[in-house]
């Protein structure tokens, strides 16, 4: 994966356009100001939103040709899993007294 440098070029591309325009275009020198500032920063922004989604693509980029297969995931377990329930049989007797952990009931 590679940051897609076209986009960014094409973003500076349309911010530099828009901003010849509105120098050549506005009449007043308040709106031109007021033009070139509220076009700066959108442009900024939209610089900004490339860099945000690419950043993967250039934490990539600092990896070594090793780096994936030395790379180690590990994945905790933040609960452990509930034993399966067993089935219940309607017309078994509940026992009348309690089981002791690691017993052994007869069938």
């Amino acid at each position: 994966m590679k940051p897609r440098w076209g986009c960014l070029y094409g973003i500076v591309t349309l911010g530099m356009t828009a901003f010849a325009v509105a120098e050549l275009a506005a009449p007043a020198p308040t709106l031109r100001t007021v033009l070139g500032c509220g076009i700066a920063v959108v442009t900024w922004g939209a610089i900004a939103s490339w860099v945000r989604a690419n950043r993967v693509a250039f934490d990539r980029l600092a990896w070594c040709g090793c780096a994936p297969s030395t790379v180690t995931v590990r994945v905790i377990v933040s609960r452990p899993p509930h034993p399966p329930r067993l089935p219940v049989d309607e017309g078994a007797a509940a026992p009348s007294h309690s089981v002791r952990a690691g017993a052994t009931l007869q069938m």
